[in-house]
């Protein structure tokens, strides 16, 4: 196997204008096999909603900039959730590019009730205890920003998590702190260094 002067192996086919593994887990072929679920989305005529699958090892994985509304009118829907330990039922989906507006979208809840009632019909009887709405960091790229930032010294920073963050926030934070404390940046960040998107006017 033939490597590059940083001891990357270069790839038999050729030049690709890519380098390094990104979020992939071995040099060379990675090979998968995922079950993708889809069906007719319901009140957005012509759309399809996909069931995909979320690999851990691809925690940190680049993901398209896609956003529920258009122009302020929904054309596609994306909705999460999750159960918490008292019992709490907690949903969302709404992903729509409206600058540094931060106030809830009623409506837009109510749609998303509606959604999350498809999927656990209890919800629909359920009452909403509170919501809340916040900024979401999208890079231009779609993938995280974490790491030292090289135009300053000692200035580290952790972003662009985009609708991910309570997710990926806490492991993204641990990630960062390990690299401050021992000066070494763990390989699952490669695709994440600032440098690639972080400048100076």
């Amino acid at each position: 196997i033939q490597q590059d002067p940083s001891k990357h192996p270069l790839n038999p086919a050729g030049r690709t204008g890519l380098r390094g593994r990104g979020a992939l887990r071995d040099w060379g072929p990675n090979h998968a096999a995922d079950v993708l679920v889809t069906r007719a989305a319901r009140g957005c005529e012509g759309k399809v909603e996909v069931l995909m699958i979320i690999r851990k090892c691809f925690a940190f994985r680049r993901r398209p900039l896609s956003f529920t509304h258009k122009n302020r009118q929904r054309f596609i829907r994306h909705l999460y959730g999750r159960q918490r330990k008292n019992g709490e039922i907690i949903f969302g989906g709404d992903r729509e590019s409206l600058g540094y507006v931060t106030g809830p979208d009623r409506a837009g809840i109510e749609v998303n009730r509606g959604h999350a009632a498809e999927v656990i019909p209890l919800v629909a009887s359920l009452p909403i205890s509170r919501v809340w709405s916040g900024l979401m960091p999208f890079s231009l790229d779609g993938a995280p920003i974490i790491g030292k930032i090289s135009l300053r010294e000692n200035l580290f920073i952790v972003s662009g998590l985009a609708s991910s963050g309570f997710g990926r926030g806490p492991m993204a934070g641990k990630l960062a702190a390990d690299y401050i404390h021992t000066g070494h940046m763990t390989h699952v960040l490669a695709e994440s260094n600032p440098d690639r998107c972080v400048t100076e006017a």
